[in-house]
């Protein structure tokens, strides 16, 4: 089955199976990190094809009462570089008030590269923001190296994944509710985490994907969890 992500242009449409952790528990007092859940081996598409990719989930502290989406679009400019756009939204059913985060928007530019040296090595590089409430917004930094396996002629991948990223909050702060009343600012946060995940070629247009990701910030209660899960319907 010759169904390789570097010889085809893909259009995927993503359906979650698990958790995608977009919010910090629904009550965030902390900046969230960028949405980097990489989806993807280091294996690439063709040159001047492109991929579109919609994510959608539940999420919360642990096991909560939150939701998000995100989309994307890449281009792949040639057979080192990718270039990307994405979107999240996100909301929680916790009550709102002033020292929750109830919603959750967000953007990202980023990309891939795919050294010659080995095929199975890519680097990933972002920047993005957003909005977590009307007048607190965040900006964002994040890089990752992703290492794939391929399996049974690359018809299946396992790819393992490292992530940093800065998160700095900007234009605003958390009201703090009684008995303490002192505002809360959001401080600059540092993360580190790690991704897993593996994609199953079922034909030469249908892939099933599973993805485990997780973050751990500087700033207290700053730890994301996600477990995605996906279906990919290529088209050439």
């Amino acid at each position: 089955m010759k169904a390789k992500m570097k010889k085809r242009s893909m259009l995927s449409a993503t359906m979650i199976i698990g958790l995608l952790m977009i919010l910090a528990s629904g009550c965030s007092l902390t900046v969230p990190p960028p949405n980097i859940t990489p989806h993807q081996g280091a294996l690439h598409a063709p040159s001047s094809s492109s991929t579109i990719q919609i994510i959608g989930g539940v999420a919360g502290k642990i096991f909560g009462d939150g939701a998000g989406g995100n989309a994307r679009y890449q281009y792949q400019l040639n057979d080192n570089l990718a270039l990307g756009a994405s979107g999240t939204f996100g909301f929680s059913g916790e009550v709102e008030s002033d020292d929750r985060v109830n919603r959750i928007f967000s953007g990202r530019a980023y990309g891939r590269y795919y050294p010659e040296l080995c095929e199975y090595i890519s680097f990933g590089f972002g920047v993005g923001g957003g909005s977590l409430k009307k007048d607190l917004g965040y900006l964002s930094l994040d890089s990752s190296l992703i290492l794939s396996v391929p399996l049974f002629s690359e018809v299946a991948e396992l790819y393992t994944a490292g992530h940093i990223a800065f998160s700095h909050p900007f234009g605003g702060f958390m009201d703090n509710n009684p008995p303490n009343n002192d505002d809360i600012h959001l401080e600059d946060t540092f993360f580190g985490g790690f991704s897993l995940g593996s994609i199953v070629h079922i034909t030469d247009r249908v892939a099933l994907s599973v993805d485990i990701s997780t973050m751990f910030g500087t700033a207290e209660d700053s730890i994301y969890f996600a477990l995605t899960g996906g279906l990919l319907i290529s088209i050439w």
